[in-house]
């Protein structure tokens, strides 16, 4: 793709990238989120809410676009500074439907109280786990994007 837009932009065709970046300059611009400070945002969301301890179930992209890159570096610098904030679990999209359920499963030993999702949809689909389990209540839900899904009923 990145070769494409590359020759585009070198036969003086303007070039708008949307949402995700590439590796190169050769754009007329780029429109997006500054996805750094989503991260920022949600870990300091989680941060205002002075739960302690915070423990958090981070669900990521499957892909390693700018955005899913992004969302966690920003989310991990804010989090670094917090003693009482800690990432428990770690997973990709790909495996909500396996390793969600087995994490929830397992609260007694290693709770949690945030679900950090990537996107919305992400969100949606974890809490619907959650909400099968009768846990959903226990735990804050902090999706980005500002999809429309149909219920949006968290914490």
């Amino acid at each position: 793709m990145v070769s494409v837009i590359e020759k585009a932009y070198d036969k003086g065709i303007p070039v708008i990238i949307m949402d995700r970046k590439i590796n190169s300059q050769k754009f007329t611009a780029f429109i997006g989120a500054n996805n750094l400070d989503v991260g920022r945002n949600a870990a300091n969301y989680i941060a205002s809410l002075n739960e302690k301890p915070s423990k958090i179930l981070e669900i990521r992209g499957s892909d390693n676009s700018s955005p899913v890159i992004e969302r966690h570096l920003g989310f991990h610098e804010i989090i670094y500074n917090e003693p009482n904030i800690s990432v428990e679990y770690r997973i990709n999209d790909e495996d909500i439907e396996q390793r969600v359920p087995q994490i929830l499963d397992s609260l007694h030993v290693k709770p949690i109280n945030f679900v950090y999702a990537f996107n919305d949809d992400i969100a949606y689909r974890t809490w619907k786990i959650a909400k099968s389990k009768g846990v959903e209540e226990s735990i804050k839900f902090i999706g980005v994007d500002g999809l429309n899904v149909q219920i949006m009923v968290f914490n």
